[in-house]
């Protein structure tokens, strides 16, 4: 369980074998209807915890009140603000989970700073990103695992510190090394250095499932961008080997749209 790669443990799935599905979203800002839209993907794809981006104060509002409406309290939210000190403009980073499925045993909220549990300035000294970082149970099989979720900084330089802090997340919060879940938006090409610092530390979820892949691509941007731009959105898995833990299948749930946006990501973890 060092730093370098996740190898892929291969057996085959079977009958026997509990599933759970994993997923992240960066909700789009153009998206009017966000909390029965969540509520949808949620219920038709039976996802059990899913990890949250982009959300506003009154966005992360009414999601919580449309969950507890209309789902009897099956499905809860946690949530940070990005910047506490400033709540009313901050971004809101959130897990949203099937209470009948799992249960919470600890949370922890996260900064992408050096000192990764005070709130404060990221690297460019002008923006706060925030991560939500939690220790869930199964209660289908009474294990427990670890989920961590983030949006990575807009601005390039900030955004190439951050794996730091994001390794030492599952470091600091995950020291009994359960399976471990990074559900994030990467905020940028797939190029860029940082993503292969955090690729061998997690390993993508795409490229582990043992289905057929289909495209990779997780956002909708204008076609003059090359592919590898249009993946920023990550299902990664740490921590599996000793735990017997494989990835079934890697879905992108895409839709038509005429303005940019981030799809939903789901995999299914046996």
């Amino acid at each position: 369980n060092g730093d370098g790669p996740v190898p892929f443990f291969d057996r085959e799935p079977s009958l026997d074998d509990v599933r759970i599905d994993i997923g992240t979203w960066h909700i789009p800002d153009n998206i009017a209807t966000k909390p029965a839209q969540l509520l949808s993907l949620l219920e038709d794809n039976g996802v059990e915890v899913l990890g949250v981006q982009g959300l506003d104060r009154n966005t992360e509002r009414l999601i919580r009140t449309e969950l507890k409406k209309n789902t009897k309290g099956k499905y809860a939210l946690l949530s940070v603000y990005s910047d506490p000190m400033n709540p009313k403009i901050s971004s809101v980073v959130a897990l949203v989970y099937d209470r009948m499925r799992v249960e919470v045993e600890q949370m922890n909220p996260f900064w992408l700073r050096d000192k990764l549990d005070e709130p404060g300035l990221c690297w460019d000294n002008a923006t706060s990103w925030g991560g939500l970082a939690a220790t869930l149970k199964d209660k289908t099989t009474g294990k427990s695992f670890f989920v961590a979720t983030t949006l990575l900084p807009a601005d390039k330089c900030a955004r190439s510190m951050s794996p730091a802090p994001l390794k030492n997340v599952d470091r600091w919060y995950n020291t009994d090394q359960l399976p471990s879940f990074l559900l994030a938006d990467f905020n940028g090409p797939d190029r860029e250095r940082y993503y292969m610092s955090l690729l061998n530390f997690w390993a993508d979820t795409y490229s582990l499932q043992r289905a057929e892949r289909d495209s990779r691509l997780t956002t909708q941007t204008s076609d003059n961008l090359s592919d590898w731009s249009k993946k920023t959105d990550f299902v990664c898995l740490r921590h599996f080997i000793d735990n017997d833990v494989i990835v079934d299948t890697h879905r992108v749930m895409r839709s038509e749209s005429s303005t940019p946006v981030h799809y939903p990501v789901i995999s299914t973890i046996v």
